[in-house]
């Protein structure tokens, strides 16, 4: 069946249930849930800026038929499904649904005419996404649906902000768990036991078997296959880690290089590389154990030389840098509630110790000196030391509530062990009683070994462009969904940029000194006004202040001007996201580009996407090059509101263009293209 084809409503009702069945799901031995069979409904049922409203607010009510699950506590069945499928069909529409317990207000008769409010729990609904399945094949529908339902548990978003956009409590704590595109045939009944999560990569096996005997080609181990790290070993780690409990972590290590040894297609069992996915996608709020977690595991299959130190360091390494990026622009004090969320800074302080411990056993892996072709590797390993060091001392005292969480996330109700957080320490930083790492200095953990690898990180400051570390800091963007009532904001496409501050890397050098003073060496004032110099190099990008504000309040670009004035945009990471997303094969031809230069993979090609001014009321996508030359200038096309591909909300119509800069010996200052007219369509 291919998209545009008529849908038969029974084909329809049958993809629904093979993508709800309970053979897809984990569920763990203390909680209770019920897979009730589809059934006709009629419920309140409104959107405001694509959020259901609550049930006593709603004026109008809708029929569906729905697909629930329900939770059940002490006996009693939840008033909302935790999770439901409801059918439209006649809108041809299908919606994924979630309930969670939360916290609300309610009015209530004191007596006397008078009209009080008290704090009740109560179930609340969330629209997780809407399908129009007309737009998709069947094997899309599918893929999509299933994208929706494991975002239902995990989230629509890997930077969480809106109550959407964070996971459900029962996955957050290792109770609920979806799989995505790998069937257990035949299964009804879903995963009780963390074990049995580690035989689905058989599951995929099979699959992939099957589809490779139904095209008549054979499945070559040396090509690799990239769905097997992405979903299994990314989606599975996740949920194995939220599950299992500290006494099972001997088990889990043996159970993984058991699926190592087995599954020789996969040549190497990368979970460094799966777990820097995993960290860069989980919210880790409310804050659970699993990064100790992780690093345990770590640590027993390094020793059991399952994977090599390497791969460990490297994996601290990377997440330092990254936590040290996020926290320099996303600070605890102007964002995360003035330091109420702070689970950054608590796994930076673990990722560090470790890096630490392994800098003072096995230093020769850090050090300046040896083979020049591991050279690029140790200085990086260094800078995670400096860098890491750097932030987790400017935070070092910071008072913090009893535990991490967010106004949004504390007025959800979750089981034991996790207690409330009161309120007035959330709003009320004179009330918080906890200091951030107290009695845990940081000059007490650095020994020998580790005070001479930061000595050396502060000599590659002067003799490399490692010095523009100090000042880099990781934003993030949804250009695409700027509409005033857009209802597509949680789930648009989100982009990260690389940005500089010059004034922040100077502070952050002031600290360095400070922080090398503390720790008793002795910096030449040469060496200090090297670097001094070295800040005052010029940087190639585009200024932030010149990038548009979005005229809703979502996550934007623009934020970087909170924090400094100064920043530029180095670049945007995946900068020619926009055509994997969206299509047109003679684009070059049309605006005399270089063969290839919007070919997905040229990233070198592309250096920034932007959302910049057209006017005062108006904005537009900007693609850079690598010289940071305008190229292309875009506009989204909402006149057919959005569809979903791989869980991300693209305008249906696609993408508007409107001018393009062609570079060559003959124009060398460019040469204006109008492009009004010509679309980019959305890859299918």
């Amino acid at each position: 069946m291919s998209a545009g084809e008529t849908w038969t409503l029974d084909k329809v009702k049958e993809l629904i249930g093979d993508v709800l069945r309970p053979g897809r799901f984990f569920v763990s031995r203390d909680l209770k849930l019920t897979w009730e069979p589809p059934a006709e409904e009629e419920i309140p049922w409104e959107l405001f800026r694509g959020q259901l409203l609550p049930v006593r607010f709603s004026r109008q009510t809708r029929r569906f038929l729905a697909w629930n699950i329900y939770k059940w506590e002490n006996e009693t069945r939840a008033d909302e499904p935790l999770l439901s499928v409801k059918l439209d069909q006649e809108r041809g529409e299908i919606h994924v649904v979630r309930g969670i317990l939360a916290y609300v207000w309610e009015p209530f008769d004191s007596g006397g005419n008078v009209i009080e409010s008290r704090e009740v729990q109560r179930w609340t609904r969330e629209l997780v996404g809407t399908l129009r399945w007309q737009d998709y094949d069947e094997i899309l529908l599918v893929g999509e649906l299933e994208e929706l339902v494991w975002q239902g548990l995990v989230g629509t978003s890997r930077l969480p902000l809106n109550s959407v956009e964070t996971p459900l409590p029962e996955f957050v704590l290792g109770r609920f768990g979806y799989f995505r595109y790998v069937k257990r045939e035949g299964e009804q009944e879903p995963i009780r036991d963390w074990r049995a999560l580690l035989d689905l990569p058989k599951c995929y096996f099979n699959r992939l078997e099957q589809t490779a005997r139904s095209a008549g080609t054979a499945i070559d181990s040396a090509d690799g296959h990239p769905f097997l790290e992405h979903i299994w070993l990314y989606s599975i780690l996740e949920l194995l880690l939220r599950t299992m409990q500290p006494s099972d972590i001997d088990d889990a290590v043996e159970k993984l290089i058991a699926v190592k040894a087995h599954y020789k297609w996969n040549a190497e069992l990368n979970v460094p590389f799966q777990c820097k996915i995993l960290f860069n996608n989980t919210s880790l709020t409310p804050y659970t154990q699993l990064p100790e977690r992780a690093f345990s595991i770590f640590r027993r299959l390094v020793t059991r030389e399952a994977i090599p130190l390497a791969g460990y360091v490297d994996f601290l390494r990377d997440l330092i840098i990254k936590l040290c990026r996020h926290l320099t622009a996303y600070d605890l004090i102007t964002y995360h509630h003035r330091g109420a969320n702070y689970p950054d800074a608590l796994v930076l302080d673990q990722a560090l110790n470790e890096l630490i411990l392994i800098a003072e056993k096995s230093p020769a892996s850090f050090e300046r000196d040896g083979p020049a072709d591991a050279a690029v590797a140790r200085r990086k390993r260094r800078r995670a030391l400096r860098q890491g060091c750097l932030l987790r001392r400017y935070y070092e005292g910071l008072a913090v509530p009893d535990a991490p969480t967010t106004p949004g996330e504390n007025v959800r109700v979750l089981p034991a062990p996790h207690v409330r957080v009161p309120e007035e320490q959330l709003t009320n930083v004179l009330k918080r009683t906890r200091r951030l790492y107290e009695g845990e200095s940081l000059q007490g953990k650095i020994r020998s070994n580790v005070r001479h690898l930061i000595d050396e990180s502060i000599q590659d400051l002067l003799d490399s462009a490692e010095w523009k570390l100090l000042g880099q800091a990781i934003f993030v963007d949804r250009p695409l969904d700027w509409a005033d009532d857009s209802p597509h904001v949680h789930s648009s496409k989100l982009v990260s940029h690389l940005c500089f501050s010059r004034s922040i890397a100077e502070r952050r050098a002031h600290e360095l000194r400070q922080f090398s003073d503390g720790l008793g060496f002795y910096i030449s004032a040469e060496k200090w006004q090297k670097l001094e110099e070295l800040l005052r190099e010029p940087i190639a990008g585009v200024p932030v202040a010149s990038v548009a504000q979005p005229p809703i309040p979502i996550i934007a670009l623009s934020d970087a001007r909170n924090v400094a004035a100064d920043f530029i945009v180095e670049r945007t990471y995946a900068a020619d996201w926009l055509f994997w997303s969206f299509a047109s094969d003679d684009l070059c031809c049309r605006l005399h580009l270089d063969q290839g230069f919007w070919q997905p993979g040229l990233r070198d090609k592309v250096r920034a996407t932007l959302r910049m001014p057209r006017d005062k009321r108006d904005s537009v996508i900007v693609s850079f090059d690598s010289k940071f030359r305008r190229r292309l200038e875009l506009v989204p096309d909402f006149s057919q509101g959005f569809t979903l591909r791989h869980g991300t909300s693209l305008p249906r119509a696609g993408l508007r263009l409107l001018r393009g800069w062609e570079y060559s010996q003959q124009y060398p200052e460019g040469r204006l293209h109008d492009l009004t007219g010509q679309r980019l369509q959305i890859r299918r």
